[in-house]
């Protein structure tokens, strides 16, 4: 089966600085849409440049370069660890509201983040239910995000932010796969629409009408039916998502579309793993 398909394995991706990590981690096989993912774990600090080296000899992390966030007056550097973001974050002034928590706080956890595919109506959830934000809109924050914070007080003393990531990935579903799009959407990078939008994906279906297919940029189908039906494929970039248990479907797939991308994995694999091989290939085609 080697010369009919070439199978793509998942791997962590990050298509916006720090943005994508391990969603295996966070998505609930159960299937809970409410689950958030761990964005990252903020860390306040009179020495960024201390904190950085300690962090990197305990656990090897990768540093981002440092960034200037004019909205909350500090300077933060990004640490990758693998498994989880964590943000060294430095006062930028005496005066900022990060120098005047140092002064209070004193060094150590600051707050912990979670990343939501829309920030605005987390916002509203956060208040129907009624959790107090910090501010009355969200704020740009590091990397472009789109954050807000939830007050302490009605927290049970943690701070508490949420991130919408600067990029998302536009995406139009066909089909059914409501647990593959609740782990995508878990990432925070997807926005799903209605109409055509830049990338498409059809899930456990049999054909896609040709409108939709000419609207898009990029393909994902996911899990064909045997007796699916593909449009010419042009020069947009197609993945085809196949289990182990079909793999005659690969090569009606080479027939058709001979440039498309196949990721073959068992027939037990979870959505989540599913998603972060679909994130994989929309980050370097979506």
């Amino acid at each position: 089966m080697a010369a009919v398909f070439q199978p793509i394995r998942p791997r962590e991706v990050n298509p916006t600085g720090s943005e994508l990590s391990n969603i295996r981690a966070v998505y609930s096989e159960s299937g809970r849409s409410s689950m958030l993912q761990l964005n990252h774990v903020g860390l306040a600090t009179q020495d960024a440049e201390r904190l950085g080296r300690v962090l990197q000899e305990i656990t090897g992390a990768a540093a981002m370069p440092y960034e200037q966030v004019p909205s909350e007056d500090v300077r933060v550097r990004f640490m990758d660890t693998g498994t989880c973001s964590l943000e060294v974050i430095e006062a930028l002034g005496p005066d900022s509201p990060m120098a005047r928590y140092l002064r209070r706080r004193g060094e150590g956890l600051h707050h912990i983040a979670f990343t939501v595919a829309d920030i605005d109506q987390q916002l509203k959830q956060m208040r129907r239910a009624g959790f107090e934000p910090l501010s009355e809109q969200p704020k740009v924050g590091a990397g472009g995000k789109r954050i807000f914070f939830l007050h302490p007080k009605t927290t049970g003393r943690i701070l508490i932010e949420f991130c919408q990531p600067a990029y998302q990935w536009s995406v139009t579903v066909v089909g059914k796969a409501d647990e593959l799009k609740r782990a995508l959407l878990s990432s925070g990078l997807v926005r799903l629409q209605a109409e055509p939008a830049n990338c498409l994906m059809a899930a456990d279906t049999t054909s896609v009408d040709q409108p939709w297919m000419q609207a898009c940029r990029s393909i994902v189908w996911f899990r064909p039916a045997g007796s699916f039906k593909l449009p010419a494929q042009g020069e947009r970039p197609m993945l085809a998502c196949l289990t182990d248990d079909a793999l005659g479907e690969a090569r009606h797939i080479r027939a058709l579309w001979p440039h498309a991308r196949l990721a073959v994995l068992p027939a037990d694999t979870s959505a989540a793993t599913w998603a972060e091989v679909i994130l994989e290939f929309w980050s370097a085609h979506g």
